[in-house]
């Protein structure tokens, strides 16, 4: 299992975020999907960035 933040959002919710990189959603469902993709068969536990890069936690 792992999980995966999908960076900020451009949706109403995201709004006050501004300042951030914000990504529409299909180019963050595209972003997880590539980063799912690329990750190593026995990654439980982990938490990535849609990046792939780990998050600490």
């Amino acid at each position: 299992m792992v999980s995966v933040h999908p960076g900020t959002v451009r949706t109403k919710l995201s709004d006050p975020s501004q300042g951030h990189k914000m990504v529409s959603a299909e180019e963050a469902a595209i972003s997880i999907i590539d980063t799912l993709d690329r990750l190593p068969a026995d990654p439980s536990g982990s938490f990535v960035v849609y990046d792939g890069t780990e998050m600490l936690w």
